[in-house]
């Protein structure tokens, strides 16, 4: 486990050890679309940087105005808030890395946001060593260090978590921020010339790991929810429309969710009200708690969606398949995972899939979805703790055959005559390295000698004769390996086609076949 030393006296440091296991802010984001119709989804991982010392958070934005979707990143370890280029061609690794600051202290939430209204993306982050809370200002040239810092406040106590939002509904962006209380700072419009009035929300518990705004009583304002770190709380703050004169109340979700370490919320069961779900880091847990339109009077219902799940750390929520459901992105430190949890419309009925996006991602620490490569399907965006690393996952279509014809020639030697391959083995060659060879006997109305192999995962025999009915063929092979099928045009010519269905460990690939 990473450790780190501290400039402060030992009465300050012992109060800070639950922030040296890094924390993430959860976040929720609008549909972007992925390839449907499958079972199971496949992800490809993408490097952007592997020495970000304790990678802590992540997000996106376009940066630099050129209509690609850049990624920036804390680093608790590095003390380090920077920003990586993508030049279009993310998948090719075309990333170029901008250290926005260093020296910021234990870094350890953040996001991109447009803080003064310029149609530029600034930054906005908090440290919990020193306890600031800061934001960058762009002037249209990231790439030339066109960043200007500005202190929202140099001495937030246990400084947590960070979440950009407008709670006063006067059209431009406050910030929220978790730690030893619940605090909130009004902008007048002038962030940059130190507009800020600072609001207290709440400050009844013990730390609290991570910060949330929604509308939880359909009121048309905007609700605070955390999560307490001590407390085992996830609790929630009604605004009543006067947020700027302490008008808040609390609400008690649930008093047992043992160590909240991330919250968010988004409507996941359909019914025009607003859930919440949330991660337990030393509950081991990710659950939701479903809203039945009265939050002020305990409405709430807890379903959990994973138990077992060691140092669950993240939610993000995000309808990813585009289904017109709300789906979760999930992380957990010690299972160095990221999973995506698919809701099929019924997840008070336990309607979930989860798809594994990585478990060997080595303390995941945060994961959220955007559109990173431009082709119109959501990508996941992530970081590690322990692996100091910044990646992405662009997803395959689901499971399915891919097929490419092929052409056989006339057999003239052997006991009958046929139709076969030409001499030699048809190689066609996925990422994968696959090899398919089989042969065609008309006259015998059969087919035979099939093998496919693959580098990764050895070979597997493709079992026959298979009869062949109205001059066509087709063989499938139980294990998950192949479909094969040619038709019969005359004695002299045949076409056909194969697939290879995706198994456990077969790439999925567009393929070229040569002899």
């Amino acid at each position: 486990m990473k450790t780190r030393q501290s400039i402060f006296p030992l009465a300050t440091l012992l109060l800070l050890l639950a922030l040296l296991v890094p924390l993430t802010l959860s976040a929720s984001d609008p549909a972007v679309p992925i390839p449907t119709g499958g079972t199971t989804i496949r992800f490809t991982e993408h490097e952007i940087d592997y020495a970000f010392g304790g990678a802590y958070d992540v997000y996106y934005g376009d940066l630099d105005g050129d209509q690609d979707i850049d990624a920036v990143g804390a680093a608790y370890e590095a003390d380090e808030i920077a920003w990586w280029e993508n030049d279009g061609t993310p998948a090719q690794g075309a990333w170029t890395k901008y250290t926005i600051e260093t020296g910021f202290w234990g870094a350890n939430s953040l996001y991109a946001v447009d803080l003064d209204d310029d149609e530029d993306v600034d930054v906005l982050a908090l440290a919990a060593i020193i306890h600031d809370i800061a934001w960058w200002e762009n002037d249209g040239t990231p790439l030339d260090g066109g960043w200007t810092k500005h202190i929202i406040h140099d001495d937030f106590a246990f400084a947590n978590a960070v979440y950009p939002v407008d709670l006063d509904d006067d059209g431009d962006m406050d910030i929220l921020a978790a730690g030893g209380s619940i605090t909130w700072w009004e902008s007048d419009g002038t962030p940059g010339d130190g507009g800020w009035t600072e609001h207290l929300i709440g400050d009844d518990f013990t730390f609290s790991e991570s910060v949330y705004a929604s509308d939880l009583d359909g009121d048309d304002d905007v609700d605070v929810l955390a999560v307490t770190q001590y407390g085992d709380d996830v609790i929630w703050w009604e605004n009543d429309g006067s947020p700027w004169d302490g008008g808040w109340v609390a609400y008690s979700i649930d008093d047992n969710f043992n160590r909240g370490r991330s919250v968010t919320a988004a409507d996941l069961d359909g019914d025009t009200d607003t859930d919440v779900i949330g991660a337990a880091y030393d509950g081991d847990e990710i659950a939701w708690w479903e809203n039945d339109g009265t939050p002020g009077n305990g409405g709430w219902t807890k379903h959990t969606i994973l138990g077992g799940y060691t140092g669950a750390r993240s939610v993000y929520v995000v309808d990813f398949d585009s289904d017109g459901h709300m789906d979760i992105l999930s992380t957990a430190r010690y299972e160095n995972d990221i999973s995506l949890w698919q809701n099929d419309g019924t997840p008070a009925d336990g309607g979930w899939t989860r798809q594994v996006v990585t478990n060997s991602f080595d303390g995941a620490s945060h994961a959220c979805a955007t559109d990173l490569d431009g082709d119109g399907d959501g990508d996941i965006l992530g970081a590690a703790y322990e692996e100091d690393q910044i990646a992405w996952w662009e997803p395959s279509a689901p499971l399915q055959a891919q097929y490419l014809p092929l052409v056989f020639k006339k057999y003239v030697g052997g006991e009958e005559p046929g139709i076969v391959p030409e001499p030699g083995t048809w190689n066609c060659s996925p990422a994968s390295g696959a090899t398919v060879r089989f042969t065609v006997s008309e006259d015998s109305q059969s087919v035979s000698d099939g093998l496919m192999s693959n580098t990764a995962c050895g070979s597997k025999s493709i079992a026959g004769p298979v009869p062949i009915e109205d001059n066509h063929f087709s063989l499938l092979h139980s294990d998950e390996v192949s479909f094969i099928s040619a038709t019969f045009d005359d004695v002299d010519h045949a076409t056909g086609s194969y697939g290879i269905i995706v198994g456990d460990c077969w790439e999925l690939s567009q393929m070229s076949c040569t002899h």
